[in-house]
């Protein structure tokens, strides 16, 4: 959507949309990958391993994250924004690869 408002500027129904469109997005997203962290926590360290956990996720956005701005302002934001959703593809093929092989495990609910 980001690209698409790019080529809108200031037309205020497609900000809402690409507004509206994130936030659900992000929505499933996050719930799926607490889900996901709290299924690889043990039972009996649960609080310290999902702390752990959910405390890396962030890292990246944190750390290199600023520097975005500097390569967006230096390539057009258009084709930073569709460089981004292409680079997200191999994280993404990784996520599945690390659900194949490590899945959560399966817990009956009390």
């Amino acid at each position: 959507m980001y690209p698409a408002l790019g080529l809108f500027p200031g037309h205020r129904a497609m900000l809402i949309a690409t507004s509206m469109l994130e936030s659900y997005a992000e929505g499933f997203a996050d719930a799926a990958f607490l889900t996901y962290l709290s299924g690889l926590c043990n039972k009996q360290f649960t609080a310290t391993q999902y702390a752990l956990l959910s405390s890396l996720a962030p890292l990246a956005l944190r750390t290199i994250g600023g520097l975005s701005g500097f390569m967006a302002a230096a390539i057009g934001f258009i084709p930073f924004f569709v460089m981004s959703a292409f680079a997200a593809l191999p994280a993404m093929a990784l996520m599945l690869v690390i659900l194949r092989y490590y899945p959560p495990e399966e817990r009956a609910i009390a």
